[in-house]
């Protein structure tokens, strides 16, 4: 599984070595290389190659975007899938957190494993989950 990296640990106005690059996001020298293969620009210096912390925020922030998958109306992520899923709409909970919001529950319909989403109750006929049932927080589902 690809690891996120929070893109603003790399300074904007400073040059990296690979060596310093792999220490700000916490792996390997090799995997900074593999980067650089696969399209992270660098400095070309008489001694070792330079990585302009712009560049790399950029880079490592182009990178996470296109991993990010967008949700349909009307499905929920499931993490153990890795897709979104359309649940079952007799299986759909909403789970009150406050007097606006509250989290939809449901079992994925092909692994079986919790769905989870957080959405605010006025938005909730957009997001395709108009005639789900609510239940308190804390409160036992009915069966």
């Amino acid at each position: 599984m690809a690891k996120s990296y929070n893109p603003r640990r790399a300074k904007l106005h400073r040059s990296y070595t690979i060596a310093e690059a792999a220490s700000v996001f916490g792996i390997t020298r090799g995997a900074v290389r593999a980067w650089i293969k696969s399209g992270l620009p660098v400095v070309a210096t008489s001694g070792p190659l330079l990585i302009l912390g712009a560049d790399l925020q950029a880079f490592v922030a182009e990178r996470q975007a296109a991993r990010r998958r967008k949700c349909p109306a009307g499905t929920i992520y499931c993490l153990r899938c890795r897709e979104p899923r359309r649940a079952n709409a007799t299986t759909v909970v909403v789970v009150l957190l406050t007097a606006t919001s509250g989290n939809l529950r449901a079992p994925c319909p092909d692994c079986g494993a919790q769905l989870n989403r957080r959405v605010t109750l006025a938005k909730l006929m957009e997001a395709g989950f108009g005639g789900v049932r609510r239940q308190a927080r804390g409160a036992e589902p009915k069966r």
